[in-house]
């Protein structure tokens, strides 16, 4: 067999990097040890004979042909746009190393944007000559390894992996203060660690599972006792996860995951949005918690499953094990109601452990109603950030894929026309539709149709753009269930926001009955925005109900970012910061100020002034102007950050982090609420002569604005009491 002269020189570069790293550095090499998708290895720093945990990746590139182009004292390396990528999003701080493999000599250049240039084709670096991979660099390349793995909690922002709790094992077991906030699983695993020696393991309770916004139950970070690598378990107790919402009654179907299936998930996607742990996927395993709760109610571990853990940790520098993981730059994504619009087209569609359970009711659901040709309405209900979008495209695009006729709605004009955008000039972009499209549609015209944002539905398809010809007289939710053969509505009764909005459960089971469909419900009561926490969500909603008994403050450390901003200026400062290090995200505003067209010159005009801020809304119409998007798309194009968006413009969508304003409309008076409706611009509730129905509809509205967040939200308003109030709510 042929073994050509371009791997030997690889193999002798990696030789020669091993040789100096461990010979002159006195510190280890690693080569990775799967395919090669752009880091050759790893570095680590030894100090004194104390091995660290800090890593540099390193690219190596061996051979002569890679000095072919000298330049100010070194060489220039051109790269490929494609690895560049990768190497910005890698959790570690990245070295090209150029091996000479005849003078036995290896030269490196740290990649970062201070190094790199662009070409417009692609990109160059300089390898400096005096830049030698040997004891010469050692201060220069030690000073490279603090930034990326250590941080301090106290001066870094919340990171995209910071879990909601961490303690050593050793922390738990001896009565750690924060105990009350951890069950009795993971107390028995501190204690089976403790026992084993392993105290110093990290135990890191609840980390976000990208792109989820879930949370793994535990992840333990350690090194493994053999390789001396980082090593990550997470485990997955046998119990039931505890839901803290769901309707009473046993018409109702909760999904349901079992502690295998959940632990596989939470493991593939660490690995997926973790660059480290995608090149290293041995790195991370998991396990699955079984066992009886004795009289302590503890459980009780057996013998097996310590044995496990021994065989995969050790307490060897486990705090900068945790530190790598935590501090991990996920890849990112662009995101549109909480899913990844590429994997549409891709046919790669990630969902959560709840919404795949979900995905399946749903299908069989379909099945069992084509199997005995009845008319089956299937509804999902499920609270905001609970992933209803990706659900109901997920269903869709199976579908379409199968060859089923199916069929897309919504009552956004916003969402759906993003849709067509995203979906462009594919076979796809047809499937989106709104509601009021089906009034002449003939009875089981399509097989499917998805009924996104159902809570949506008028009471009637017909406006005075309707041609008498198409006016059916019919309800609409009368003819969506008609046009299809299931249709699957998705719905939150809580996102009704204006006069003429009716969808909710009790509707669509009423209109379902009289066309002699059957109902299959489905609920959805996880939540995967604001860290995979309800406890957000309970707090917006306690906080904006008039029972000031049931409120309470948001805590400031639940895995999700709460804040208050002491002006409009100071928030749009941090939103972007954000933004520019890849973030989505936008200022949202109550609807308290006139909504403008633009100039005849095409500029925006600012409406929205608060002292000496002004700023203007989304465009009104379609068009782009002035490299402002047109206000359907105002969410999902970058440039959309320089306007602020209303409730019509946002509903649907979500963003890394959200701005919210609220407006002279909505104020706290004495801990409570005030609605003042003289202060509202918005046309919609001009004919609302009902004071507590206007007050509905506006609380409603700033609940949409205050859950359209992933990451965290930052809150002004333009009345002090309410400023100072809000303040008082959060810790």
């Amino acid at each position: 067999m042929h073994v050509g002269d371009h791997h030997l020189t690889d193999r002798r570069g990696v030789a020669i990097v091993d040789e100096m790293t461990h010979g002159s550095l006195r510190w280890l090499f690693r080569e990775v040890s799967v395919s090669d998708v752009g880091i050759d290895g790893h570095i680590e720093l030894i100090d004194g004979d104390r091995a660290t945990g800090k890593l540099l990746g390193v690219q190596i590139k061996s051979g002569r042909s890679w000095f072919r182009e000298p330049s100010n004292g070194g060489w220039v390396y051109r790269g490929d746009p494609r690895h560049l990528d990768y190497w910005r999003g890698y959790a570690l701080p990245v070295l090209i190393v150029l091996v000479d493999v005849e003078a036995r000599i290896a030269y490196w250049q740290h990649l970062d944007p201070t190094t790199i240039q662009s070409t417009g084709q692609g990109w160059k670096a300089l390898v400096p000559a005096d830049q030698v991979l040997d004891d010469s660099s050692r201060d220069a390349l030690t000073r490279l390894f603090r930034p990326s793995t250590m941080r301090t909690a106290s001066s870094a922002p919340r990171r995209a992996l910071q879990p909601l709790h961490r303690a050593t094992a050793s922390d738990v077991a001896n009565g750690w203060p924060g105990d009350d906030k951890l069950g009795t699983d993971i107390r028995s695993v501190a204690a089976a660690l403790h026992e084993a020696n392993l105290g110093g393991v990290e135990m890191l309770v609840g980390v976000p599972l990208p792109p989820f916004g879930a949370h793994a139950a535990l992840v333990l970070a350690g090194t493994h006792p053999r390789s001396g690598l980082p090593s990550y378990v997470l485990i997955e107790s046998e119990k039931a996860r505890i839901r803290l919402r769901g309707r009473v009654g046993t018409d109702w179907r909760v999904p349901r995951t079992s502690a295998e299936e959940r632990a596989e998930q939470a493991k593939g996607a660490l690995r997926r949005a973790v660059p480290v742990l995608n090149v290293q996927p041995d790195w991370i395993t998991s396990m699955v918690l079984h066992g009886e709760k004795d009289s302590a109610q503890s459980v009780l571990i057996d013998q097996r499953f310590r044995a496990n853990l021994s065989e995969f940790l050790s307490e060897t520098t486990a705090s900068a094990v945790a530190e790598l993981l935590i501090g991990s730059r996920v890849r990112p994504e662009v995101r549109i109601g909480g899913w990844v619009w590429d994997q549409f087209i891709d046919d790669a569609i990630d969902l959560s452990q709840e919404q795949e359970a979900a995905y399946r009711l749903a299908l069989d659901a379909v099945i069992d109603a084509v199997r005995r040709d009845e008319k089956t309405v299937c509804l999902i209900v499920g609270p905001s950030g609970s992933g209803k979008t990706s659900l109901g495209l997920r269903l869709l695009r199976h579908f379409l894929n199968d060859g089923v006729q199916a069929l897309h709605s919504t009552g956004s004009r916003s969402l759906t026309q993003s849709f067509r955008r995203l979906a462009g000039p594919t076979r796809f972009r047809e499937v989106f539709k709104y509601h009021n499209s089906f009034s002449m549609t003939e009875p089981n015209a399509v097989d499917v149709l998805v009924c996104d944002e159902a809570h949506r539905i008028r009471e009637t398809s017909t406006n005075r753009y309707t041609p008498r010809s198409e006016q059916s007289g019919r309800a609409q939710v009368e003819e969506l269930i008609a046009a299809a053969r299931v249709p699957i509505f998705l719905l939150d009764e809580h996102q009704i926001i204006r006069p003429g909005e009716i969808g909710g459960v009790m509707l669509i089971e009423q209109a379902a009955q009289r066309l002699g469909a059957g109902i299959h419900r489905i609920e959805l009561t996880e939540t995967y925005r604001w860290g995979g926490s309800s406890l957000y969500l309970d707090w917006v909603d306690t906080l904006l109900r008039g029972d000031k008994a049931s409120r309470f403050k948001m805590p400031a450390a639940a895995g999700y970012t709460v804040k208050m901003a002491i002006s409009p200026a100071d928030m749009e400062n941090e939103l972007l910061s954000w933004h520019q290090q890849g973030q989505a995200a936008r200022i949202v505003a109550g609807y308290c100020w006139p909504w403008s067209g633009l100039r005849p010159d095409g500029s925006l005009v600012g409406d929205i002034k608060i002292g000496a801020w002004e700023r203007p809304w989304v465009i009104k119409s379609d068009r782009t102007s002035g490299g402002a998007p047109g206000a359907p798309y105002w969410a999902i194009d970058p440039a959309g950050v320089g306007q602020i968006g209303s409730v019509y413009v946002v509903q649907g969508f979500e963003f890394a982090w959200c701005g919210v304003i609220i407006g002279p409309d909505l104020v706290v008076r004495d801990s409570e609420w005030v609605v003042r409706p003289e202060n509202s611009r918005d046309p919609a509730l001009r004919r609302v002569r009902n004071p507590q129905e206007h007050a509905r509809y506006a609380l409603n509205s700033y609940r949409v604005l205050l859950t359209r967040a992933v990451t965290g939200t930052i809150i002004y308003s333009t009345d002090e009491e309410t400023r100072c109030y809000l303040a008082s709510m959060i810790e």
